[in-house]
């Protein structure tokens, strides 16, 4: 995990099957939403919008640029969708089978 700008963060999850658990990503962002900070004079929840894409391990190489765009895409999918959500942008052998 690692910060990517201003107000984006990578997350790298090796071995994520999107196919058996697509769920665990949908449970990062309950957590995420779940936690309050308590601050002076008021208490603070966070909420994300999620862009996430995935590859499965037979496929052909692909550059770190070409896995940052596609989960760029789908980022800004899920905020213009309403924000606190998750989109997945998948190669096209996976998009009717992940979320």
């Amino acid at each position: 995990m690692g910060r990517y700008g201003g107000e984006e963060f990578l997350i790298l999850l090796p071995h994520y099957d999107a196919l058996r658990t697509p769920d665990r990503v949908e449970l990062l962002l309950q957590e995420i939403a779940a936690r309050s900070f308590d601050l002076p004079g008021c208490t603070m929840t966070l909420t994300c919008s999620l862009g996430v894409t995935v590859f499965p391990s037979n496929a052909e190489l692909v550059s770190v640029d070409e896995i940052v765009r596609r989960a760029d895409r789908a980022l800004y999918r899920a905020k213009n969708a309403g924000r606190n959500r998750i989109e997945v942008e998948a190669p096209e052998t996976l998009v009717n089978r992940v979320r």
